[in-house]
């Protein structure tokens, strides 16, 4: 079930993996992290949206409890989104059983409203971390793709072969999600000439996001060492060839580098709603699983970028240490498999 009119609608219909989709009216709630109370109030455009997407929300509500009446739904799980709002509410109001599941450490606000009496609610972190009833959490982790494996040196070695990356380098890579992050970009890329050319075995991949351009001033035997991919569908294997990274502090990002016991150093975006990436770095640094850099920190110094990177390359032990930490936080049962057990007793 997906919002009408999202745009990942039509991928989802399209993919072959679903029996039928379909889809409900539904709206956001317009929030901005950091914004003063008084700025919100006097925003007219932005209330009248939230008012406008209330107002789809509630007849989604209508359409979800006479979609799954007529689809007989035994049990209906919500991944975050907007939709979950509507599908949620319909799906108490029709006597379905519910079940969330939360990526970040913190949990959105539709798995808030529309899961607020779920029968469980399914982590990607530890209870600790949420405030919703304790007997209801169960953590199961986060699916990631079986791709996101720890590789053999010979795999590793295959992989760099391919990219013309000699088997005994150094790797580093840098990546801000799908979508690239152009101050994290911006800041690394100022750091690639203290990185390069100061360690002639370090070779860079350097993951900027489709149409973003970094133009980093290096000599001609650094610019050989770096690779620039703007976007690829074969991160599983740069991550798996790579000694240390630098990510933002997306959950699952984070969870597919864990399945690789790969040696992160975080920067979590101060400026998502309700500032989920910062919880979520809190989370890994709690159990020692990662070095985090703020921006603010970087903001006043962007040489603690290839310093901490410097840092980190030179000391193997606290790589294999970052990387077991980090593998440790990865349950051992399959999150999907675990869900769909959950899911499956709502049959019962």
């Amino acid at each position: 079930m997906g919002e009408r009119g999202g745009k990942f609608g039509s991928i989802a219909k399209e993919s072959g993996l679903f029996d039928e989709t379909h889809f409900l009216l539904s709206g956001k709630f317009r929030r901005y992290h950091n914004q003063p109370l008084t700025k919100r109030l006097l925003d007219i455009k932005t209330n009248f949206l939230n008012i406008r997407d209330l107002v789809k929300i509630c007849l989604g509500i209508v359409q979800g409890i006479f979609l799954l009446r007529r689809l007989k739904a035994d049990s209906i799980l919500l991944k975050g989104g907007s939709v979950c709002i509507p599908a949620g509410i319909g799906a108490r109001l029709a006597g379905v059983m519910t079940i969330t599941h939360d990526s970040d450490a913190l949990p959105g606000i539709s798995n808030r409203i529309g899961g607020k009496h779920a029968k469980y609610h399914a982590t990607a972190m530890p209870a600790k971390y949420y405030k919703y009833p304790k007997g209801k959490i169960i953590h199961v982790g986060l699916p990631v793709s079986e791709l996101f494996r720890e590789y053999s040196g010979s795999e590793i070695a295959k992989i760099k072969q391919k990219m013309n990356i000699p088997t005994n380098s150094t790797v580093l890579m840098i990546t801000g999600g799908s979508n690239g992050a152009k101050r994290l970009n911006d800041w690394c890329a100022e750091g690639l000439p203290k990185m390069l050319n100061h360690n002639d075995r370090l070779y860079v991949i350097f993951v900027t996001g489709k149409g973003k351009l970094i133009t980093p001033n290096l000599d001609n035997s650094a610019k050989e060492r770096l690779k620039i991919v703007d976007f690829t569908d074969e991160m599983h294997n740069l991550s798996a060839i790579s000694d240390v990274i630098i990510s933002r502090a997306g959950a699952t990002t984070i969870a597919e580098f864990a399945a690789q016991s790969k040696p992160l150093i975080l920067v979590p975006n101060p400026d998502l709603t309700g500032g989920h990436q910062i919880k979520n770095s809190k989370v890994y640094t709690e159990q020692e699983a990662a070095i985090v850099l703020e921006e603010k920190q970087i903001s006043k110094d962007p040489d603690i970028i290839p310093a901490t990177v410097s840092n980190l390359l030179n000391n193997k032990q606290m790589q294999i240490k970052l990387g077991r930490n980090l593998h440790s936080t990865v349950p051992d049962t399959s999150a999907a498999r675990r869900i769909a057990q959950l899911l499956l007793e709502g049959r019962g």
